[in-house]
């Protein structure tokens, strides 16, 4: 089995970030398993939408966008290449159809809350928030710990196709 990220990531992410939430942990998840793949190193990184995954992405690779190092394009798919910069080594990382179902539902179940907000008695509003807190701690375990080819598809591209 392959090793699974540390804890001290998911703290990073969490400082970088300011709360834990599903997709920056599987931006952490990406860019972990893209960067064992490629090894110790100068990265530069390309990932092809704008979300809370870039934060996780950061942290595990080591590229930033202010660096010009990760390049982060809205084109709506959850996915990550990875280049190794000296040799042209690259990797390209996607979430699994499955994996962003897990992180959707949490989405949902956030944006249920948001809408409800303003009509809900005071005990219904805490019990809904300790009830999110509760799904999203069991999540987040989860997409920590859950066996990386559960989670990404992962492959090596030519030197070219990056």
């Amino acid at each position: 089995m392959l090793p699974l990220p540390p804890p001290q990531l998911f703290d990073a992410i969490f400082r970088r970030h300011g709360h834990y939430c599903p997709m920056s942990t599987l931006g952490g998840r990406m860019g972990f398993a893209a960067r064992r793949r490629l090894g110790a190193g100068a990265l530069r990184g390309e990932f092809l939408i704008r979300t809370c995954a870039v934060d996780g992405i950061v942290e595990a690779t080591g590229c930033c966008e202010e660096e010009g190092t990760l390049v982060v394009r809205d084109t709506g798919r959850h996915a990550l290449i990875l280049r190794a910069a000296k040799e042209g080594e690259a990797v390209r990382v996607v979430l699994r159809p499955a994996t962003l179902d897990m992180a959707w539902e949490y989405r949902l179940m956030d944006e249920a809350l948001q809408q409800e907000r303003n009509q809900l008695a005071a005990r219904d509003l805490e019990r809904r928030l300790r009830d999110k807190d509760a799904f999203l701690e069991v999540l987040l375990q989860r997409l920590r710990t859950l066996p990386e080819d559960e989670l990404l598809e992962i492959g090596c591209l030519p030197v070219s196709s990056a």
